[in-house]
């Protein structure tokens, strides 16, 4: 998947500024160093000190990369050049790339359900991602440049996991504006559903629904059911609790049905519903 990706982008670069990969040893250095240059490490500089190298360096590491390899099919074998390309490429950011420390006022926080794990776990590129279990089946993930950060990236921070998952949190609630406004008083026992790109992450700013909850008599009930679906209810009875769950079902499963995804399991439908107090969000089913 991730070579598909480097290849789509190269495909661009090859039919803009850069043309066809130069024949010549300096043309093609130059070639791959403004490849990599884009896609591997766009805050670093890369320089080359010798024909088909390129030396990659930071506060934490030197990487000096050759790639005569990859030359040497471009030569030989042309209707093969842009595919070992971009394995190259695709091959370097998966191995390297977290030597080159993320700037951490740019880290933030995303939401995931437990059974979306796998998926995660995949756009990490199989290597663990950095996240922490919220509430329930609940989990934080660090995100960085729109993508999972990985456990790897820890020791360029000098970070451990929950504090890079701390860092994540605080400056995507620092960057949230106020919402009370946008959250209409409702009556006891109705459920409201707010859908939008991140909405799930609006659990992690417990202290700006305290407005909310207070509208509310103290009796507010959210329910994450995706990354982008987040409802929420007056009333914290057992009935009230159930009758949000049974909502989020209920859409999760009609979605699915119209997506005409493979059958589902039990877990596909599990959610929890938060009730808010003072001191945190607590499991209420």
């Amino acid at each position: 998947m991730r070579v598909v990706g480097v290849l789509g982008t190269l495909a661009l670069l090859t039919s803009q500024a850069l043309a066809a990969p130069p024949a010549d040893e300096a043309g093609f250095t130059e070639y791959m160093r403004g490849l990599l240059q884009v896609h591997a490490a766009p805050d670093q500089k890369l320089t080359s000190n010798k024909p088909l190298h390129v030396v990659f360096r930071n506060s934490s590491a030197t990487v000096d990369l050759g790639f005569e390899p990859v030359y040497r099919v471009c030569v030989d074998k042309p209707a093969d050049c842009e595919l070992r390309i971009g394995e190259f490429v695709d091959y370097w950011i998966e191995h390297y790339d977290p030597v080159a420390a993320p700037a951490t006022a740019k880290l933030y926080a995303s939401v995931w359900l437990e059974r979306n794990l796998t998926q995660l776990w995949m756009d990490s590129a199989g290597v663990g991602p950095v996240m922490a279990r919220f509430k329930g089946h609940i989990w934080t993930v660090c995100m960085n440049e729109g993508r999972p950060l990985r456990t790897v990236a820890l020791k360029a921070l000098d970070m451990k996991a929950h504090e890079a998952v701390e860092a994540c949190t605080r400056n995507t609630v620092a960057r949230q504006a106020p919402f009370e406004g946008s959250i209409a008083d409702i009556p006891r026992g109705e459920i409201r559903k707010m859908a939008a790109e991140g909405e799930g992450v609006l659990i992690l700013m417990h202290d700006l629904w305290a407005p909310v909850a207070k509208r509310f008599d103290g009796e507010l009930i959210v329910c994450v059911a995706s990354s982008n679906t987040l409802y929420y209810g007056r009333g914290a009875s057992s009935g009230e609790v159930a009758a949000v769950e049974a909502r989020a079902k209920q859409d999760a499963a009609e979605a699915a049905s119209e997506a005409d995804r493979r059958p589902s399991r039990p877990d596909d439908f599990r959610f929890d519903v938060l009730r808010w107090t003072e001191g945190g969000w607590d499991i209420a089913n």
